[in-house]
């Protein structure tokens, strides 16, 4: 069992990143620096936002802090960061939406975040498996033609999987513009003439 947890592990790891919500801190009188909550390390901070009112627990009309009003300091292994922020009244929380990969499993009962779809979650983890026992047969040298046709098909709905239920994440704004990440790299470069 422990193994195939394992297993499950390494195919969440394989998964996109998924957006999370952080409301843990709250704004206090003369502070600008705060430090960052642990499950923010090795995640990457999207959007940050200050609650509007604080009467009604129902409504609490996020207003979104500017990205050029707010930064990282990163730290050193071991230890969190510090989020830099202007001078906001007392008592207010502070959300901040984030992207990490999953956490780890460590148990049969342990949850799936709901934000990836079902039908990806299984597909991935089938694909892993199958590749998992493929590999624990090859080392013995018993793997069959229908556990390779199987892990073949296995990959092939993973893939499919990914396309139909992609992880939609919100596009960055840069200098006011969406921004979708892609790199500056161009996979076309032409070839160098002799």
């Amino acid at each position: 069992m422990y193994d195939v947890i394992e297993v499950v592990n390494d195919g969440l790891k394989a998964l996109t990143e998924s957006p999370k919500y952080d409301v843990t801190l709250t704004t206090t009188a003369n502070q600008t620096e705060y430090t960052l909550p642990l499950a923010l390390k090795g995640g990457k901070i999207l959007k940050i936002e200050v609650q509007g009112i604080t009467t009604d627990s129902n409504d609490n009309r996020w207003r979104p802090i500017p990205r050029s009003s707010w930064r990282e300091d990163f730290s050193a292994a071991g230890s969190t960061g510090t989020l830099v922020l202007p001078q906001l009244p007392q008592g207010y929380t502070i959300r901040i939406t984030y992207q990490k990969l999953h956490a780890r499993v460590s148990a049969f009962s342990d949850y799936i975040d709901e934000f990836l779809h079902p039908d990806l979650v299984h597909a991935c983890v089938l694909a892993h498996v199958v590749s998992w026992k493929n590999d624990q047969d090859r080392l013995i040298g018993d793997v069959s033609d229908a556990m390779r046709s199987l892990e073949e098909k296995a990959w092939s709905l993973f893939d499919r999987s990914r396309v139909v239920h992609s992880v939609a994440m919100e596009p960055k704004q840069i200098a006011g513009f969406p921004h979708w990440g892609t790199t500056s790299s161009d996979e076309f470069k032409p070839i160098p003439l002799p």
